[in-house]
């Protein structure tokens, strides 16, 4: 008996290290693969789009397959997270299976399959964090846990090959508005952030309080935000909204401020039309969707302004680990230990993505912005970047496979995921942060700016 224990602890010992052994083997291989091209499958599941995507480390897109519910939730005005789920459940498969098709591969070819974990909706993110759990354990490939915001940020390196490290990233939509620096695939610092009232989520809002839907075709055949896109080109940006009202607003990215204004507005106007249908558009509708995006990059660039400052007073990119600088002395970074008389001038490109980036006239005039300042300060020079085509801004697999070949390349090794319990770890959060917040040392600040106008 004693004999036998013995011999079954001997075959259970062996059969671990053989495990053990054989991922290590895979992790090597995955490794040494970077000298060839990898290919990673990328499964998105956030929120209303169900998307998978192949990309390889030499920058093809082999793939790329949506299945978009806009116009289901249309219908019901917002997106309702029980719908969504139902939704992704019905189409995960048929949208993996195509964008492997698509590529001309089977799943066998794949390095590795990358998801989106976090953040977004709750019940979308659990339909692609398990499907992808198990097409891994049972086609036996590692999983790489993917940050959806993380993924937008670094699209634009896939579509733009000179970009180095560090950049600046403003990521705006429905769900954020980030201004971040960015050193490495894992290393962001916030330096401003809206933490509730996003820009993308305040388009929407306001669209709907304009009621542009009722203009018909083509408004209410798109989302809030573009319908306020489309019918702003019909309007003159300078026709409400101070400019000397939104360089006031100096602190958080907020647009909460702008909705209050956006109903006193609405509510003049109201009173000059009382015979007005309750139904029916403004007259001037076209002139506040107008005059609210002037406002909204007007208050981004002020928001990028201030970040630039900062960064060149405190000369914060001299440092090659910036956390541990600012922990260890963070009385470097206080508004005494500042000198804006002897700045270190920027020299960084502004990578802006997420589904508000494809509105081009926020875009457009974001650059303006940048090139104002570049002509107010001597030697600052921002270039604004958006991954191209414009619908690799919105949701999609691209960015979720291509940061994790950034992921595989950067050598991340505890991205590679093997095994069930490595992979079973990996669990859906719907509200996660983005890197190392710093934007209190930017908002403590008082950064003497010029003033930049746009048209």
């Amino acid at each position: 008996m004693q004999s036998l224990l013995c011999h079954v602890s001997l075959f259970f010992f062996v059969e671990a290290m053989i495990l053990k052994l054989s991922s290590q083997i895979n992790s090597r291989r995955l490794l040494s693969s970077l000298a060839s091209s990898i290919k990673v499958l990328g499964i998105e599941s956030t929120c209303d789009d169900t998307c998978a995507s192949v990309v390889t480390s030499d920058r093809q897109v082999l793939s790329d397959v949506r299945h978009s519910q806009m116009k289901v939730h249309l219908d019901f005005g917002g997106i309702l997270a029980l719908v969504a789920r139902n939704k992704h459940v019905q189409n995960i498969n048929n949208v993996t299976r195509q964008s492997l098709e698509q590529a001309g591969l089977s799943i066998d070819d794949i390095d590795a399959v990358a998801v989106a974990s976090r953040p977004g909706l709750d019940l979308s993110l659990h339909v692609g964090v398990s499907y992808a759990q198990k097409l891994c354990l049972k086609y036996k490939k590692p999983l790489i846990s993917i940050h959806h915001m993380e993924a937008h940020a670094l699209t634009a390196l896939l579509t733009n090959p000179n970009v180095k490290y560090p950049f600046l990233t403003l990521l705006i939509s429905g769900g954020h508005t980030i201004l971040a620096l960015v050193t490495a695939v894992d290393k962001f610092y916030v330096l401003a952030d809206a933490p509730c009232n996003p820009l993308g989520e305040t388009l929407d809002k306001i669209a709907r309080k304009l009621k542009i839907r009722n203009l018909g075709s083509p408004y209410d055949q798109v989302c809030g935000g573009r319908a306020l896109e489309l019918i702003a080109r019909h309007g003159n940006p300078n026709a409400f909204i101070s400019p000397d009202w939104i360089h006031s607003t100096k602190k958080a990215i907020t647009c909460s401020n702008f909705k209050i204004m956006i109903e006193g507005i609405v509510y003049k106007c109201q009173k000059k039309h009382p015979d007005l249908p309750a139904d029916s558009p403004l007259p001037e509708v076209a002139d506040i969707a107008a005059s609210f995006q002037r406002a909204a990059v007007e208050h981004l660039g002020h928001k990028v302004q201030t970040a630039c400052k900062f960064l060149e007073s405190t000369k914060i990119l001299e440092f090659s680990d910036i956390e541990h600088t600012i922990e260890e002395n963070p009385k470097r970074f206080s508004v005494f230990e500042l000198d804006y008389n002897d700045p270190r001038p920027l020299n960084l490109p502004l990578l802006v993505s997420g589904g508000v980036a494809c509105n081009e006239y926020i875009v457009k005039k974001l650059g303006e912005y940048c090139d104002k300042m570049e002509k107010l300060y001597d030697g600052t020079k921002i270039e604004v970047i958006v991954p191209s085509p414009r619908n690799l801004c919105t949701d999609n697999g691209v960015m979720i496979s291509w940061n994790g070949v950034l992921r595989m390349i950067e050598n991340k090794k505890n991205s590679l995921l093997h095994g069930e319990e490595q992979i079973m770890s990996v669990k859906p959060i719907y509200d996660a942060t983005l890197g190392v917040d710093i934007s209190e040392l930017v908002n403590i600040q008082d950064i003497p700016l010029k003033p930049v106008r746009i048209s």
